[in-house]
């Protein structure tokens, strides 16, 4: 079987060099990169941080809209998969935060392990490299060995039990999105942690301790994720 064509999504906030850094570590792993630009200043453009044009493959959406809600910005980027690759059609996307800079190699050995589980979604390990695949086909409370939350792979054409594409929950704007999204994924198919590198994030939870207004829409958040789920994992 041919590789399904292969698409990254980055999800930005002034981060100009970093967001270089993350477009050329995927750019030459995937079909078509679109950076998700939400609300940075300057604007992302057409070129990267240091005025070089982004690769032949890159797109930019510019979103200014504040507060962040980062499941609609992921339901952009995959809603623009679906214009460019069709409805019927299978596709890998990767999901990427703009401080994960992923290793050569590491999209197809992700997207591949997910085609090989027939899972919805599939990631490297967040924490350590795993010796084996980790399957997870319902939601739980293991918060070690869940799906890394900055970089993972997802089958773009996955279905919900009502026949409709799969999409992230815009209720829940800031916090818990990933989590809801494997979850989801788990009993679409399945999720799988695949034995391979840890992509390293630079700067985990740097929003939400310096931005304000972003813990307390974490803490709504939690509350809704209760509210959609009927409990919550930790």
């Amino acid at each position: 079987m041919l590789n399904p064509p292969a698409y990254a999504i980055i999800l930005t906030h002034n981060r100009p060099e970093l967001l270089s850094r993350c477009v050329t570590a995927i750019a030459p792993q995937v079909d078509w990169v679109l950076i998700v630009d939400n609300a940075t200043v300057p604007p992302v453009t057409g070129r990267d941080h240091s005025g070089e044009p982004w690769p032949a493959n890159v797109r930019v959406i510019n979103i200014p809209d504040q507060p962040p809600n980062l499941s609609r910005l992921w339901n952009t980027g995959l809603d623009w998969v679906t214009d460019v690759a069709g409805v019927d059609t299978v596709r890998d996307v990767a999901v990427l935060c703009d401080d994960a800079i992923v290793p050569d190699g590491w999209f197809r050995l992700v997207a591949d392990g997910m085609r090989t589980h027939g899972a919805a979604a599939a990631s490297t390990h967040g924490i350590t490299p795993c010796a084996f695949p980790i399957v997870k086909t319902a939601p739980d409370s293991d918060i070690v060995n869940r799906m890394c939350p900055w970089a993972w792979v997802t089958a773009g054409e996955t279905k919900t039990d009502q026949g409709e594409t799969l999409r992230a929950d815009e209720r829940l704007m800031f916090w818990w999105g990933d989590t809801d999204w494997q979850w989801r994924c788990s009993t679409a198919g399945g999720v799988v942690l695949l034995p391979g590198p840890v992509v390293l994030n630079e700067r985990p939870n740097d929003f939400l301790t310096t931005v304000p207004g972003l813990g307390e829409q974490a803490g709504r958040d939690t509350e809704m994720f209760v509210e959609i789920h009927g409990w919550r994992p930790w």
